[in-house]
């Protein structure tokens, strides 16, 4: 498939902390782009919830405004990327019955066990070990605690499904990357017997397709409302972090991608399944061939946001730059309980050491992301991922130099920085294929990059042994065992 260069794919990516929407020409140039944002929810409880109506007035006042830029003529295709894990539980006309449920919410620790226990058992469900944080387990959630509720909903969706139902007609679809989280059998490609058992109708979710699948012609309302053409063609996206490793153009067998947002999500591309029973990592199935092992810590920027708030990151950088290596050592954890790269539902984030001022901390924070990263890595090897060439990497963590720098001493690798490092980007890529088999030609041809950020001896060696410290931590706290490290 040729991509005519006046063809347009406009990417929507729904994020934790706002919206992000980019119009992308057929080589690869951003024609523009749009963002909006909310407030976090910040505080210690498990529950983290928000407003879908406000995810799709972000999303429209975004479109809207790239709209205007758009060239005359030419194709016009839409996708849309979104949380992994956040539930929304809607009517038949898709209006939520009650405020969704975001991915790094961590109510749904029973229902993750009961699930577990029962595929153990031998039920079909799913053909991943669930974690809290999926959207099945937190469907059960309001089962139990809100049944008033959930007898209301008509379907049972992931954050992207809603977006995407509600700019086409017909009942929402899913995708392969948002239906695993949903309890979908991946290898069959269908939703398991198993969710009857627990109280699950099957109608209630969406058909599964490939991701890039297309899926329609826009609704004539959202068209005119968004002041795009009418016949804009609307195609199946991913998750968030999959459609940043579209972005990232680590599509080859055996490369990865790290996304450093609220959390470090960490995608890369195996003709095999990796997986590991406390469900710490998870394949997802490729929108081609093979599979994408994939795997979130809570680690992330989110945990530096809360400590920093309100502080310019620039002078904190810059303070940093000027120590060798911090005197703090930090788990950068803002919530409670981590899953992976190591499996401690009651963890939480620590500070060790004296600070000689917020420069000092703040690389300390930086540090602390990198030692996850890495043990993230390890991780994988251990499972028998094959980790190859440099590190992509994407997100807001990727536009911080320094960062990339200490990232590549602590990984002993090379990290590499896509030019445009949004999800929003990768879901115009996708929407640019026009089908499953194209998204990575279209990644190989479209993607390039920043810079390249290779180790320093020297600070590869000091942080090998900062490296030893953080784990020795974690092991003396009970969130690290021996097997693990």
């Amino acid at each position: 498939m040729i991509i005519s260069q006046a063809s347009v794919g406009i990417g929507i990516d729904l994020g934790t902390q706002g919206a992000r929407v980019l119009a992308v020409d057929g080589v690869g140039n951003v024609i523009s782009r749009a963002q909006e944002s909310w407030p976090l929810q910040l505080n210690d409880s498990d529950f983290r919830e928000q407003d879908p109506s406000t995810w799709w007035l972000a999303i429209t006042r975004c479109v809207r405004q790239i709209a205007r830029e758009l060239p005359m003529g030419g194709n016009v295709t839409v996708t849309v990327a979104a949380t992994s894990g956040t539930l929304v539980l809607a009517d038949r006309n898709l209006k939520p019955v009650r405020p969704a449920i975001m991915w790094n919410d961590k109510r749904a620790r029973l229902e993750s066990d009961e699930l577990n226990s029962r595929r153990s058992a031998g039920i079909k469900l799913g053909t991943s070990w669930f974690r809290p944080t999926f959207t099945l387990p937190k469907a059960l959630w309001v089962m139990k605690n809100e049944p008033e509720k959930y007898l209301q909903a008509r379907f049972i969706l992931s954050a992207g499904d809603w977006v995407l139902g509600r700019l086409r007609a017909g009942n929402p679809i899913t995708d392969y990357t948002n239906a695993l989280k949903s309890g979908a059998d991946l290898d069959t490609l269908a939703w398991p017997d198993g969710l009857s058992e627990i109280g699950v109708d099957p109608t209630h979710l969406p058909e599964i397709v490939a991701p890039g699948t297309p899926i329609g012609q826009i609704l004539s309302s959202v068209a005119e409302d968004w002041g795009l053409p009418l016949d804009t063609q609307v195609f199946a996206g991913m998750t968030d972090a999959s459609a940043a490793q579209v972005a990232s153009g680590a599509v080859e067998m055996g490369s990865w991608v790290s996304t450093i947002g609220t959390g470090l999500s960490i995608k890369g591309t195996s003709e095999q399944k990796i997986e590991d029973s406390k469900s710490q990592v998870y394949s997802h199935k490729h929108w081609n061939r093979g599979w994408i092992p994939s795997a979130t810590s809570h680690c992330g920027a989110d945990a530096i946001g809360v400590r920093f708030a309100g502080q310019e990151m620039g002078k904190l950088t810059k303070d940093a730059r000027e120590l060798k290596t911090s005197n703090m050592l930090v788990l950068p954890l803002a919530t409670v309980g981590e899953f992976f790269p190591f499996h401690a539902p009651a963890a939480r984030g620590f500070e060790l050491g004296t600070s000689t001022g917020p420069g000092d901390l703040f690389r300390g924070y930086l540090e602390g992301v990198a030692f996850i990263e890495r043990l993230a890595l390890e991780k994988l090897d251990n499972l028998g991922a094959s980790v190859t060439g440099p590190q992509v990497t994407m997100g807001g963590g990727a536009h911080n130099s320094l960062w990339m720098e200490l990232r590549a001493s602590v990984l002993g690798r090379s990290v590499l920085k896509a030019k445009e490092t949004s999800s929003a980007f990768g879901a115009a890529l996708i929407a640019l294929a026009g089908g499953p088999e194209e998204i990575s030609r279209v990644a190989r041809l479209l993607v390039s990059y920043d810079y390249e950020v290779a180790p320093q001896k020297e600070e590869s060696e000091m942080y090998q042994d900062r490296f030893e410290q953080f784990l020795d931590e974690l092991r003396s706290r009970g969130y690290l065992s021996e097997e693990i490290a």
